[in-house]
C-alpha cells in the first residue's frame, strides 16, 4: 500500500516534467508537416494511379464482352424526315415492334437477340466533337479488330411502296416492302415495322415466329418456317417440333401432335415442355394412363413448378381419384416455395374441386382452414360465393361473387362464376348487370368469346335481341372456331320470327360436332321449335335415335 501512495504521489511530477521537455517551438513550426502531406500526397497518386488502371481492366473487359447487338439510325427518306420520322425514331420503332412480337409469341424459350439502343450513354463531347463512350467503345473495337454487331438499315420510298433494308452483323439481309393503300402511309409504316420485326425473328429465332405465324391462323406459313428451322438450324430441332405437335393439336390431331412430341423428345430427351403439351392430346384422346404418365415425367424434370402441380391434382381429380387429391394437396400447399398467389390459387382450386364432386361441407372446411390468413380476397368471395349457391342460398351466393367483380372487374376469377352461374339459375338481369359492371376487354380472349356468348343468350330471354345478335357476332371475331355462337345467333333469330336464319345457323353448328343433347327443350326457344318440321328433320339427320321429348336437358353453351 505504501509503494503504490509513492508511485501515485511521483506521477504528477514526472507528468509535468515531460509537458516542460516539449519542443513547442518545433510543433509550432510546423515543419514536421511536409514530410507527412508529402507520404499522403504519395499515397493518393498511387490509389488514384490504382484506380484509373482498374477502371480501364473493367472497361476493357466489357469491351470485348458481348454486347449485344447495337441498332443505328435507318437512312430515310426526306419527306419522312420531314414529317419528323427521323432515322432514330424509325430505329426505335424497329426495336418495340421486335419486343411487341417476342412478347405476342409468349415463349420461354431464351432469347437469341437482345437490340440495345436509346441506353443511357456518358456524353464526352471535346471541343464541340460530340463522342459518347459507346461510340468510343465501338470505334476501339474495330481498331483492335474485334466485330461489331450492329443492325443497320434504310427506307425507301419508291412510287407507291415502302421497302426497307436491314444488314444485321451475322445473318441474311433482310429486305420487305409494303405497298401504301387506301389505309395511308401511317399504316403502311406499321406493317412495313411488323414485317421487319419478323425478318428479324426469322433470322434469329424463327421458333418464335413459328408462334406469331400460329397465333395469326397462318398455319401453312408456320410449317414452311418449321421445316427451315430442321433444316437449317438442327440444334433446334427440338423446339420445331414441339411448335409443329402444337400446330396439330390445335387443328384437331391429337395422334398427330403426339408423335411430332415424341419426335421433340428423341432430340431432347429432357425437354419438360414436350411432355408437358402432351397431356392435352392425351386428354383429348381420353388416354388416362398418358396424361399420369406424361405429367409425372414432366414433374420429374420440374419438380419445383407449382403449375405442373395444379395440373397433376387436377388429372387426378378429373379420373375421380379423389383421396389422392385430398391428400396430395395438403403437401402442395406446405411448400415453402410457394408465393402467395400460387398458394391462394391451390386453395381456392382444391375447394371448387370438392364443389365440383357435391361436396360442399368439403369445400367450406378447405376455406375455413386455409384462408384465415390471407383476409377478403377474390378467391374467398368466389369460393364462399359458389359454396353458399351449392348449398341452396343462391342470393347470398351471388352477392358474393359480385363482391369479388368488385374486387377486380377485370379478373376471369371473379367474372366467369358470376356470368355461369347467373345464368345457369337464370337470373338473367343479373348476368346483364355483370356484364356492364366487368371489364370484358382484361379477359383472356377465348374466355371472352365464351362469356359473350352466355350473356348474349341471356340478353335474348331479357328480349335485347339486338344486342345479343352484337355479343354473339363478337365472340365469333374473337374466337372464329368456336361452333357455340352460332346456335346463340340461331336462338336469336328464333326470338326475332325469322326462321330460315334460325335453322341455317343451327344446321351449320350441327355439321360442325354441335350435339342436339346440348339443347334444352323446356324453355325457349326450343320448346316451340321442337315440333316444327325442319327441327324435326334436323333430328333425324343428326341424332336419329332420340325424340325431342326424351333429350337431355343441358343448358346451352
Amino acid at each position: 500500500w505504501k509503494d503504490w501512495r509513492v508511485q501515485r504521489a511521483g506521477k504528477p511530477q514526472k507528468l509535468s516534467q515531460a509537458i516542460r521537455h516539449i519542443p513547442w517551438r518545433k510543433v509550432f513550426g510546423l515543419s514536421w508537416l511536409d514530410p507527412v502531406l508529402e507520404k499522403t500526397v504519395s499515397i493518393m497518386l498511387k490509389l488514384g494511379t490504382l484506380f484509373l488502371v482498374v477502371f480501364f481492366l473493367l472497361f476493357f473487359f466489357r469491351l470485348f464482352q458481348d454486347q449485344g447487338y447495337v441498332i443505328h439510325a435507318f437512312n430515310m427518306p426526306k419527306e419522312l424526315m420531314e414529317q419528323g420520322m427521323t432515322g432514330q425514331i424509325f430505329a426505335m420503332r424497329v426495336q418495340e415492334t421486335l419486343a411487341d412480337l417476342k412478347e405476342e409469341a409468349g415463349s420461354v424459350k431464351e432469347d437469341s437477340l437482345q437490340l440495345k439502343e436509346g441506353q443511357e450513354d456518358l456524353d464526352l463531347s471535346v471541343l464541340g466533337v460530340g463522342l459518347s463512350v459507346r461510340g468510343v467503345a465501338l470505334q476501339l473495337r474495330e481498331v483492335l479488330g474485334r466485330e461489331n454487331q450492329t443492325l443497320k438499315g434504310e427506307v425507301l420510298h419508291i412510287d407507291d411502296t415502302y421497302t426497307a433494308q436491314i444488314r444485321l452483323t451475322g445473318y441474311n439481309n433482310i429486305t420487305k416492302s409494303v405497298p401504301i393503300e387506301a389505309a395511308g402511309k401511317a399504316a403502311a409504316l406499321d406493317e412495313l415495322l411488323r414485317e421487319l420485326a419478323k425478318g428479324i425473328l426469322y433470322e434469329t429465332d424463327p421458333y418464335r415466329l413459328v408462334l406469331i405465324h400460329r397465333n395469326e391462323g397462318k398455319d401453312d406459313e408456320a410449317v414452311a418456317v418449321i421445316r427451315y428451322i430442321l433444316r437449317d438450324h438442327p440444334e433446334e430441332s427440338h423446339w420445331a417440333f414441339l411448335a409443329w405437335g402444337n400446330l396439330l393439336n390445335d387443328q384437331k390431331d391429337y395422334a398427330g401432335s403426339l408423335k411430332k412430341y415424341d419426335a421433340a423428345l428423341s432430340f431432347k430427351p429432357d425437354f419438360e415442355l414436350a411432355w408437358y403439351n402432351k397431356i392435352d392430346s392425351y386428354i383429348r384422346l381420353e388416354d388416362h394412363e398418358g396424361q399420369l404418365r406424361a405429367i409425372r415425367k414432366s414433374l420429374e424434370l420440374a419438380p419445383d413448378n407449382f403449375w405442373r402441380w395444379n395440373t397433376y391434382v387436377w388429372i387426378l381429380n378429373n379420373q375421380e381419384q379423389y383421396e389422392q387429391v385430398d391428400s396430395l394437396m395438403p403437401i402442395i400447399l406446405a411448400r415453402t416455395e410457394l408465393d402467395k398467389d400460387e398458394r391462394l390459387y391451390g386453395i381456392g382450386k382444391w375447394a371448387e374441386m370438392r364443389l365440383e364432386r357435391g361436396d360442399p361441407l368439403g369445400a367450406k372446411a378447405v376455406l375455413d382452414e386455409y384462408f384465415t390468413d390471407y383476409g377478403e380476397n377474390i378467391t374467398s368471395y368466389v369460393v364462399r360465393g359458389v359454396t353458399s349457391i351449392m348449398g341452396k342460398d343462391t342470393v347470398e351466393g351471388l352477392n358474393l361473387l359480385s363482391q369479388a367483380i368488385e374486387l377486380d372487374p377485370g379478373s376471369n376469377e371473379s367474372i366467369n362464376p358470376a356470368i355461369y352461374f347467373g345464368h345457369k339459375l337464370r337470373k338473367h338481369r343479373y348476368v346483364a348487370d355483370v356484364y356492364y359492371k366487368a371489364d370484358m376487354e382484361a379477359l383472356w380472349p377465348s374466355n371472352r368469346a365464351q362469356i359473350l356468348n352466355t350473356v348474349a343468350m341471356s340478353m335474348n330471354h331479357l328480349a335485347q335481341h339486338d344486342t345479343a345478335f352484337m355479343l354473339a357476332r363478337q365472340a365469333l371475331t374473337i374466337d372464329t372456331t368456336a361452333i357455340y355462337p352460332y346456335t346463340t345467333l340461331a336462338e336469336t333469330y328464333a326470338f326475332t320470327g325469322q326462321l330460315d336464319s334460325c335453322f341455317h345457323f343451327l344446321e351449320f353448328a350441327l355439321e360442325n360436332d354441335f350435339d342436339l343433347e346440348n339443347l334444352d327443350w323446356t324453355i325457349e326457344p326450343y320448346a316451340t321449335l321442337k315440333d316444327h318440321p325442319e327441327m324435326q328433320r334436323l333430328i333425324r339427320r343428326f341424332q336419329p335415335e332420340k325424340d325431342p321429348e326424351l333429350a337431355s336437358t343441358k343448358v346451352n353453351g
